[in-house]
C-alpha cells in the first residue's frame, strides 16, 4: 500500500430528497454510518429518517434504497428515525450475505420512542430479506450480527414508568431467520434492581482466543463475546455497572435447558456514552468515559482496570463523557480517540500514557479509521467536515480537505459531518457523507508496484585467475545476459571493469621478471638456429 500526497475525489453522489434547508431534511447523522460493505463493492448509506440508499463503490450510482413502512402499532406517530450504522453476515467462503440496521418508531408522547424493529437487506441485490416485529424499547447503536449468523445480539432501553425513574436496559439476542427476540435480560435484575439504568450500544468480537472475564467463565470457549456498559445521563452521571455475554460452549437455545446470563463486569465510577473497544482476539477491553476519560483492561475484565487516562482535554464539564469510541491501531499498541473537545489524541494502548496529541478547528464525533498498512490515521472534523490524513507514529498532518475544497459553487462552504465513515478493506478509498445528503469517495491510495523478483545470476566459466573487484557492483549485461540492478549507487563505468591496481608489488615484480626471462630464452634458441 502507498500513500498520495493528497487525495483524489473519485466521486460525489447527492442522496435523493435530502439537502434542503427545510426543517426535517433526512441525512446521515448522528450513529448514522456511510459503511462500504466487507467486499468494498456496496456502499451502505444510513439516514436518520430510516431510509437506506446502497451505492456502488466504483462510481457512486445508486443501485437500491429502502424506506421503513409506517408503524402500525397503537399509539405510534408514524414517524419513524434511525441511530443505527449496519452490520454485516459474512459466510466462511468471506461471501457476504446480508446487513442488518435498527429504526425507532416513536410514540405519540412527546415523540418519546417506544418501540424498535430491526431489518435485514440481502447482498447485494439490496431486496428486503425481512422485518422483525415491533421490538420493546429504543435500539441503542447498531445491532451486530455474530459470526455463525445464527443470532443479532443488541442493547436496548425500555422506558421508564415515570420521571422519577431510569430506563431499563435490556440486552438481547434474535434470530437471524426473521429477528425474533429468543433471549434478553434487565439491567433491573442486578442488584436488586438499585442501579437500573439504561445501555449504551455493545461491541462483538468474533471467535476471541477465549472469554477473558470473570473467575474463568469464558475459558476454552471461542464463542462470540459482546460487552456493554449503562449510559446513565448520556455518560454524564459517575456510576454504572458494565457487561460481558458469552454463549456457553454447549449452549442449546432452542430447548432452553441451558441458562445463562450477562456477566456483571463491575459496578464502575462511570458511565459512558459509547461502546467499548475489542481487541481483535478479545483479550483487551477499552471504554471511553464520563469525566473525559479513557480506560484499559490488559488483563482480565471485571477487575480493576489496568490504567485510566482522565481529563482528555478538560471540557468545561470535567464530567462530559468521550463522543465515540476509541479506535486500535494494527499492532493494538496504540489508540486513537477524540477529546470531548478540539483535540485528537494517540494513547499508548498498555499504559494510558499519550504519545501525541494534536489541535484541530473542530470538535469529533466519529471513530477514527487506520490504513491498513497502520502507517495513517484518519479522522474527521464535525463541524467543518475537514477530512485529515495523519502519521499515526508522529500525529503529523499529511493532508487536509474539506467540501470547500471540491466545491466549486461555494468555496466558503461548511457542511457538518456526523455520521460514521469508512475505509475500504485495501485502504485505497474512503467513503463518508455530510448532513446534507452528499456522499463522497476520496481516493487516498494505490497499490504498490509489486517488488521485481531476483534475476538469476548469468554462469561464468573462468579463463584465469579472477579480477579483484570491489563489493556490490554495478553489472550492465549484454543482450543475452539477464541485467542485475543494486540499491546501491555506483559511479564506476558501465564497460567491463578495470582489474583494479593489486597492493601486493612483490606479487607483481615477480611476475614481470618471469616474463622477461622467458623472452630472452626465447632469443637465445632463435640465434643458435640461424647458426645452423
Amino acid at each position: 500500500l502507498k500513500h498520495y500526497p493528497e487525495p483524489t475525489l473519485k466521486w460525489e453522489t447527492r442522496l435523493p430528497d435530502t439537502g434542503t434547508v427545510v426543517s426535517g431534511s433526512p441525512g446521515p447523522r448522528r450513529q448514522n454510518a456511510v459503511q462500504i460493505s466487507p467486499d468494498d463493492a456496496l456502499v451502505y448509506v444510513t439516514l436518520d429518517d430510516g431510509t437506506l440508499h446502497i451505492l456502488d463503490a466504483l462510481t457512486g450510482t445508486p443501485t437500491a434504497s429502502y424506506t421503513p413502512e409506517k408503524s402500525t402499532q397503537t399509539g405510534a406517530t408514524g414517524q419513524t428515525v434511525c441511530t443505527s450504522g449496519v452490520s454485516f453476515y459474512t459466510d466462511r467462503n468471506d461471501n457476504v450475505e446480508y446487513a442488518v440496521y435498527a429504526v425507532i418508531d416513536t410514540s405519540a408522547s412527546g415523540f418519546v420512542p417506544t418501540s424498535s424493529r430491526v431489518v435485514a437487506i440481502n447482498h447485494p441485490t439490496g431486496d428486503v430479506r425481512w422485518v422483525s416485529g415491533p421490538i420493546q424499547g429504543t435500539i441503542s447503536g447498531t445491532p451486530q450480527v455474530g459470526s455463525d449468523g445464527e443470532y443479532i445480539y443488541l442493547t436496548r432501553n425500555l422506558d421508564p414508568e415515570d420521571d422519577s425513574r431510569r430506563a431499563d436496559g435490556h440486552f438481547s439476542l434474535l434470530t437471524t431467520a426473521n429477528g425474533q427476540i429468543i433471549f434478553t435480560e434487565a439491567s433491573s435484575t442486578y442488584l436488586g434492581g438499585n442501579e437500573t439504568g439504561p445501555y449504551a450500544p455493545l461491541a462483538l468480537v468474533h471467535n476471541p482466543t477465549s472469554g477473558n472475564f470473570g473467575d474463568g467463565e469464558g475459558n476454552n470457549n471461542r464463542n462470540d463475546v459482546a460487552v456493554w456498559a449503562q449510559s446513565n445521563g448520556g455518560g454524564k452521571v459517575l456510576n454504572g455497572m458494565s457487561f460481558a455475554f458469552q454463549l456457553p460452549s454447549n449452549a442449546d437455545i432452542v430447548s432452553g435447558t441451558t441458562t445463562f446470563k450477562p456477566y456483571l463486569l463491575k459496578v464502575n465510577g462511570w458511565s459512558t456514552a459509547a461502546k467499548p473497544t475489542l481487541s481483535y482476539d478479545g483479550q483487551n477491553l477499552y471504554f471511553t468515559a464520563s469525566k473525559a476519560s479513557l480506560r484499559g483492561w490488559n488483563t482480565r475484565f471485571g477487575r480493576r482496570a489496568s490504567w485510566k487516562a482522565e481529563q482528555l482535554d478538560t471540557a468545561r464539564n470535567g464530567r462530559l463523557p468521550l463522543n465515540n469510541a476509541a479506535t486500535l491501531s494494527i499492532d493494538e499498541r496504540s489508540l486513537f480517540v477524540a477529546s470531548g473537545a478540539n483535540s485528537f489524541y494517540s494513547i499508548d494502548a498498555y499504559s494510558g500514557e499519550t504519545q501525541w496529541r494534536e489541535e484541530s478547528d473542530s470538535p469529533f464525533v466519529t471513530e477514527a479509521r487506520v490504513s491498513p498498512d497502520g502507517t495513517r490515521v484518519y479522522s474527521i472534523e464535525q463541524a467543518n467536515g475537514k477530512v485529515v490524513s495523519r502519521d499515526a507514529e508522529t500525529g503529523d498532518a499529511v493532508w487536509a480537505v474539506s467540501c470547500a475544497t471540491y466545491d466549486t459553487f461555494n468555496p466558503f462552504c461548511q457542511y457538518n459531518v456526523d455520521a460514521e465513515f469508512s475505509l475500504s478493506s485495501d485502504g485505497y478509498d474512503l467513503y463518508y457523507g455530510d448532513v446534507l445528503g452528499s456522499v463522497r469517495s476520496l481516493v487516498v491510495g494505490f497499490d504498490a508496484p509489486p517488488s521485481m523478483p531476483p534475476t538469476m545470476s548469468p554462469t561464468v566459466t573462468q579463463t584465469g585467475s579472477p579480477t579483484p573487484v570491489s563489493p556490490s557492483p554495478t553489472v550492465v549485461a549484454t543482450t543475452a545476459a539477464p541485467t542485475i540492478v543494486t540499491d546501491e549507487p555506483t559511479e564506476r563505468p558501465t564497460d567491463p571493469p578495470t582489474p583494479e591496481p593489486l597492493d601486493d608489488w612483490t606479487t607483481t615484480s615477480s611476475a614481470h621478471a618471469s616474463r622477461v626471462g622467458f623472452s630472452a630464452v626465447c632469443l637465445m634458441i632463435l640465434l643458435a638456429y640461424l647458426t645452423l
